[in-house]
């Protein structure tokens, strides 16, 4: 397992994609990003305060504070919850 911390430079794009096995992110509610969330076999879980959001039993996208970066999270097999750290 890994982590990271610090500031999303304008323009970055951080994608995570996990196979098989569930995926916990924990965000700043005020990180500038859009976010793209998918489980295609599990539940999914966006405990953030997204505007525009677009939620459907799948996947949610919306966008936290600006859409400066993005990020993509992605779960072939397993639940992904998103919440703030």
């Amino acid at each position: 397992m890994k982590s990271a911390t610090g500031p999303l430079a304008p323009g970055a794009r951080v994608n995570l994609e996990v196979l098989a096995g569930d995926l916990d992110v924990q965000l700043a509610p005020t990180i500038p990003a859009a976010l793209r969330a998918e489980a295609t076999a599990g539940d999914i879980d966006v405990d953030l305060p997204l505007q525009n959001p677009q939620k459907s039993r799948r996947r949610v996208e919306g966008i936290l504070g600006s859409a400066d970066a993005t990020i993509e999270l992605r779960v072939l097999s397993g639940d992904l919850s998103v919440g703030a750290a």
